[in-house]
């Protein structure tokens, strides 16, 4: 297990967010969507973005969308991110020494989802 070094401090986290649909594992609460954020360190956005589409894949999810609200920013300040962006559900992400371990060696972490149910169309 890879420990937070000073020099991970300025590694750059990313965050995309995608639009996701049940796929061969059903998504919770009988949901037709869900949004979610996924963080990894890359070198850039195109590459954060392959990472977080494979990880919702390798979940049993499908791919639909990526939302324009992607961040970037140093590892250092996942504590401060967290804290400000997701106050009520601090306790539900890893802390600043978890995220740094979780996500060394091309690991990818998940926000929550943020499901949601489509209503159904009538055709008659």
């Amino acid at each position: 297990m890879r420990f937070f070094k000073d020099k991970d401090a300025d590694a750059i986290i990313h965050g995309i967010r995608l639009k996701i649909r049940s796929g061969v594992e059903p998504l919770p609460f009988a949901s037709t969507g869900a949004f979610v954020t996924a963080f990894s360190i890359a070198a850039d956005p195109q590459e954060a973005i392959l990472k977080a589409v494979r990880a919702v894949q390798a979940m049993g999810h499908d791919f639909e969308e990526i939302l324009p609200e992607g961040l970037c920013m140093p590892l250092r300040d996942w504590g401060s991110f967290v804290s400000t962006a997701w106050s009520d559900y601090v306790q539900e992400f890893p802390s600043q020494r978890e995220i740094a371990a979780r996500l060394a060696g091309n690991g990818v972490v998940l926000t929550p989802v943020a499901c949601f149910k489509e209503p159904e169309v009538d055709l008659d």
